[in-house]
């Protein structure tokens, strides 16, 4: 796993701060170890998964297949759930089909879709599979009581709500691109 990168000094946070008022150096030192940590955790778990010859998207399917049970789920809901296109489900879909982990099966009250759900195979893996990654998981929180756990899903919930404000289009966005698109 890689190092974390070195944060700025605050100091230097301070002095961009300076010159430009709208910096709140207390924010973006947190936003930016907040993105630091989100990296070295991604990149964490993505090696977990490669130890178990599965990618990250792949796994989050075969799991909430697991959770469905027997009767599986359509790709539009699996894409739901998961949080990816339709078209990237169908992807994810494919490669654990040809792996052996999951089947199609039709639906039979409506020929037009069918269910994806696991097969004895994509059992079989996640049964082998989940000891491991739910003891790492368990070590990773380890070093934070259940109080401070808690507190740190409020908190992130927190952060989570405010993701438009990054996210959205800034109201003076459209006069940008146009004053730019009239500098050519």
């Amino acid at each position: 796993m890689s190092p974390l990168p070195v944060p700025p000094r605050f100091e230097c946070l301070e002095a961009i701060a300076r010159r430009y008022p709208v910096i709140d150096p207390t924010a973006l030192a947190t936003c930016i170890q907040l993105l630091q940590t989100c990296a070295a955790v991604s990149e964490a778990f993505d090696a977990q998964y490669a130890r178990h010859g599965i990618a990250r998207g792949r796994f989050q399917v075969l799991v909430l297949l697991y959770r469905a049970e027997a009767g599986g789920l359509a790709p539009a809901e699996l894409a739901e759930q998961s949080g990816v296109t339709r078209a990237a489900m169908t992807g994810l879909v494919d490669a654990l089909v040809e792996g052996g982990l999951v089947v199609r099966e039709d639906d039979p009250s409506d020929r037009r879709t069918y269910h994806v759900r696991l097969t004895d195979r994509g059992h079989e893996f996640l049964h082998e599979m989940f000891p491991d990654h739910f003891q790492r998981l368990a070590a990773f929180m380890g070093s934070l009581t259940a109080s401070e756990q808690r507190t740190l899903r409020r908190l992130l919930d927190k952060v989570v709500q405010r993701l438009p404000a990054v996210a959205e289009a800034h109201p003076r966005s459209h006069e940008r691109r146009t004053l730019a698109a009239s500098d050519r």
